[in-house]
């Protein structure tokens, strides 16, 4: 697919003064246009680096590819310690084990519930804290308020791939005495004051599963300048060994594949490319969007860059559950949003029992947000007329507080 242009524009109609498909009219696009959709991958490339591989015969076990991925993600991070695992989950859990972590972990619960549960499996019990209503990450003050004796661990999330309020938290919790974790699950390529993510705080992960911009399909790093940290934990994702026969401590199963490093390298290869896309589609969104007082462009920036990953809308219109009822709209017209984070994590059953202070500020957001398709699977010319598609679903909307709610979409898949 281009890079940009009007590919899928011959399947699409003119939002302007037609009839939305939830009234009968015909859908705007015949193929679905679908938010998560994987970036394409050079197959040729992959297929080449298999060969070898195949040839080599070593498929696992930290092979060649794997510690070529590590040192590929390093040099664009800029971090002297990145440890490849099998999945973004993997990398939290061994993270937290080997920072030593015990009691309490402070963690928002505007995120996927995968930020959680790998904490929850590493012994830890959640303590639910706020977000900013407008930058969707961590509010240092509701973490202020949360740091106690009892907590043994910090995990902000760098949502949408802006950056936290990283200095503010650190400071926070080095008062403390406390690690910090950063999930950056989804700011792999966005830096914070010239600084890549992937070098604060006592150390960051990264998913690079199937949805997100830079995929491998299915993996995941953790970065660290801590060498004893970066050591303990490669231990940890081979069932702990230190050596031949000897396991001084209890480890897991959590290394990547050969194959699974195949496809991230041949991906790495497209970074600057995949993210020029990204940014043009977000740039056609929120120009298009630009001005509306029913709806707000989530930034993606906080004194650095972004990789533009995802288009997330806030929306405000007269019905109880706004976002809910645009993605019923929108779903209609072949448009396939997702509801990150609906409910919020401390809405879950899996944490009912869980320690939660009120939080309003999530609550309204899991009420008002909607994530749009975007990166290379769409043209700019598909965001434009998704933008359009918004704008006459939230004219729907608030006339009509009656639309049916029967479109499950996006409730708990993962980001």
């Amino acid at each position: 697919m281009a890079a940009s242009g009007s590919a899928g524009a011959a399947d699409r109609f003119e939002v302007t003064a037609r009839r939305l498909a939830i009234d009968g009219g015909t859908p705007a696009f015949t193929r679905p246009r679908l938010t998560g959709a994987p970036n394409d991958i050079d197959r040729e490339a992959v297929y080449r680096r298999l060969d070898a591989m195949f040839d080599r015969h070593r498929l696992t076990n930290n092979g060649p590819l794997v510690r070529e991925f590590e040192d590929a993600i390093g040099g664009i991070v800029g971090v002297d310690n990145v440890v490849a695992v099998g999945n973004g989950t993997l990398a939290l859990l061994i993270g937290a084990v080997g920072l030593g972590a015990t009691g309490d972990v402070l963690v928002p619960s505007w995120t996927f519930a995968g930020t959680v549960q790998p904490l929850v499996w590493a012994g830890l019990r959640p303590r639910f804290v706020e977000v900013d209503p407008l930058t969707h990450s961590l509010d240092p003050a509701s973490l202020a308020a949360a740091l106690d004796d009892a907590v043994g661990l910090v995990v902000p999330v760098h949502l949408w791939g802006r950056p936290c309020e990283i200095g503010t938290i650190d400071s926070l919790a080095a008062q403390a005495g406390v690690p910090v974790l950063f999930d950056a699950a989804h700011a792999f390529g966005s830096t914070h004051g010239g600084v890549a993510v992937g070098n604060f705080g006592s150390a960051e992960i990264f998913s690079f599963h199937a949805t997100k911009w830079m995929t491998s399909i299915e993996g995941g790093a953790l970065t660290t300048s801590d060498d004893d940290l970066a050591d303990h934990c490669r231990r940890l994702r081979n069932f702990g060994f230190a050596g031949e026969g000897d396991i001084p401590v209890s480890g897991i199963n959590a290394k990547m594949s050969e194959m699974h490093a195949a496809v991230g390298l041949t991906q790495l290869e497209r970074f600057d490319a995949i993210r020029a896309i990204n940014r043009e589609r977000y740039e056609a969104y929120t120009t298009a969007l630009a001005g509306h007082p029913a709806v707000r462009v989530a930034p993606v920036a906080n004194a650095g860059s972004s990789p533009h990953g995802y288009v997330v809308i806030e929306v405000e219109a007269d019905h109880p559950e706004p976002a809910r009822a645009l993605q019923t709209i929108l779903d209609a017209e072949n448009v396939r949003t997702r509801r990150y984070f609906a409910p919020g994590v401390h809405k879950l059953g899996a944490f009912a029992s869980a320690d939660t202070a009120s939080l309003p500020v999530t609550e309204s957001l899991a009420q008002r947000c909607l994530s749009l398709p975007t990166g290379e699977s769409i043209s700019t010319d598909d965001a434009v007329t998704i933008a359009g598609l918004v704008l006459r679903g939230l004219e729907r909307i608030s006339g009509d507080a009656e639309i049916r709610l029967d479109v499950p979409s996006g409730v708990g898949t993962p980001v």
